[in-house]
């Protein structure tokens, strides 16, 4: 005889399926078939994410599986992060997300809400890094009209209208309405569904944001916001001068920079360059008359050492005659055993020539930017360094490639020097006692450095704004 069913063996069946990672699309459908239409259903499903979630904190961390291929990338973490670090997981999450729409929309059938403010949005995935200002913040917390803010770490908020908020911190992040918030600082990531339509993010200084059906990014930081459109279009709002807002339409792949609310530049589509150095060494005050141009090396360490040695990397950006968006800089690392220390990235802010090898080739002794105790720091480098990055500890042979993040700082430097030549210098950063700073493969060897950046042409709207009127142009 055959064992009676209770009323979920079917539901508890699906879920079990999706977070083994072994549910088909018909069992997923199944499944939102069975959410939609049952709300008990709905809260025996939540109940058991909520275990489910539970249990994968509490879990020991499995090993990382090997890379299939030597070289890794060290850097700024890829835009694509999961929470419990499966697609299993992934998926219920989604599953979440869905099921949080339903239970809205029939919340007034099961409960009341006696909250002071009814949530506009949902915690819907954060790293495993993200730090609150406001504190401890749980997965699936319901977020109320307010600030959200983050001070690392990565987060999503789905609001009610579907619209999806990549946050990245620093960051902070006003939710103002249903279908609404304010980038006050820092840097997002917008996924508009076409029910969603019309969701507008505000930023300082009069600027809005609003979507068009598409995906976006925006970056504010002190007067200056750079809004970037990934998918569609949308429509910049300038509120700054209530007598006389404008709007423009921006497409995907353009970019808009403003100015204390004022637009001073509009890109078009990006174009990438990967450069490799036109000259490389690296200077060493053990030697101070010997060429180190054509060693296949490029060595930083022992920065407050009386024998310092820097790794020198020039490019030519004598054809690049568009802004500069985005920059970053790879270096190929080889050095068994070294310890992790952290490095500066410095740009010269000298024009003064060098050379690599043969006559005249650039050492310790004849660097042009030098007094008599040795390299002067103060003509050489710019007041801070362009970039940072840390190098980690390894056993072997492993190619480790440094990515030297896409900071404004670095991306400033090159557009004041496009058109001409850029020298980078690395330096080793308050070494640890038993360091031995690093070496990187230089453009004699088979991974030389590059230097990846994206350009984008100059689009001239700016005579030709429309001073259409904005409505809602309060922050």
């Amino acid at each position: 005889m055959t064992d009676p069913q209770t009323p979920h063996d079917e539901l508890l069946t699906l879920l079990a399926a999706v977070c083994d990672g072994h549910a088909d699309d018909a069992d997923r459908r199944r499944l939102d078939t069975l959410l939609a239409a049952d709300s008990a259903a709905r809260s025996v499903y939540l109940r058991y994410m909520a275990l489910h979630a539970a249990l994968e904190r509490r879990r020991p961390e499995l090993p990382k599986a090997l890379p299939s291929q030597p070289t890794m990338l060290v850097g700024r973490e890829h835009r694509s992060w999961r929470i419990f670090g499966s697609a299993a997981a992934a998926a219920l999450v989604l599953l979440t997300v869905a099921v949080w729409f339903v239970m809205q929309s029939t919340s007034q059938d099961d409960a009341v809400d006696h909250r002071p403010a009814a949530p506009v949005a949902m915690l819907s995935n954060i790293s495993s890094d993200a730090q609150f200002a406001e504190g401890g913040r749980l997965l699936g917390d319901d977020l109320q009209p307010g600030m959200i803010t983050l001070t690392s770490g990565q987060a999503q908020v789905m609001f009610h209208s579907g619209a999806v908020v990549d946050l990245t911190g620093p960051c902070e992040f006003k939710m103002t309405g249903m279908n609404q918030g304010f980038l006050l600082r820092g840097k997002l990531e917008a996924t508009v569904p076409p029910r969603a339509k019309n969701f507008t993010v505000g930023a300082p200084y009069g600027i809005h944001v609003i979507d068009l059906g598409t995906r976006f990014s925006m970056n504010t930081d002190e007067d200056v916001t750079r809004v970037r459109v990934l998918e569609g279009r949308i429509e910049l709002a300038m509120t700054q001068d209530a007598a006389t807002p404008q709007r423009l339409t921006l497409v995907a792949g353009h970019l808009a920079r403003l100015e204390r609310g004022r637009l001073v530049e509009h890109l078009g589509p990006e174009r990438e360059l990967a450069l490799t150095p036109d000259a490389d060494t690296y200077i060493n005050g053990r030697v101070p008359d010997q060429s180190l141009g054509n060693d296949p090396r490029l060595i930083a360490n022992e920065w407050n050492a009386s024998g310092p040695r820097w790794t020198m990397i020039r490019f030519d950006l004598t054809h690049v005659t568009d802004p500069i968006t985005t920059a970053r800089l790879e270096l190929t690392s080889r050095l068994v055993n070294a310890q992790p220390n952290t490095f500066a990235v410095y740009g010269l802010n000298t024009d003064a020539p060098w050379v690599e090898t043969g006559d005249g080739a650039l050492t310790y002794a004849n660097t042009p930017w030098r007094t008599d105790s040795g390299p002067n720091l103060d003509a050489m480098f710019n007041a801070a360094p362009l970039s940072m990055f840390t190098s980690t500890q390894r056993v072997d042979e492993l190619a480790v490639a440094f990515d030297v993040a896409d900071d404004d700082s670095l991306m400033t430097f090159l557009n004041q020097h496009r058109g001409g030549r850029v020298t980078f210098v690395i330096a080793e950063q308050e070494p640890l006692p038993d360091a031995i700073g690093d070496a990187w493969d230089s453009r004699e060897s088979n991974h030389p450095p590059r230097l990846i950046l994206h350009a984008a042409p100059l689009v001239n709207t700016l005579p030709g704004l429309s001073p259409t009127p904005v409505k809602g142009s309060e922050k």
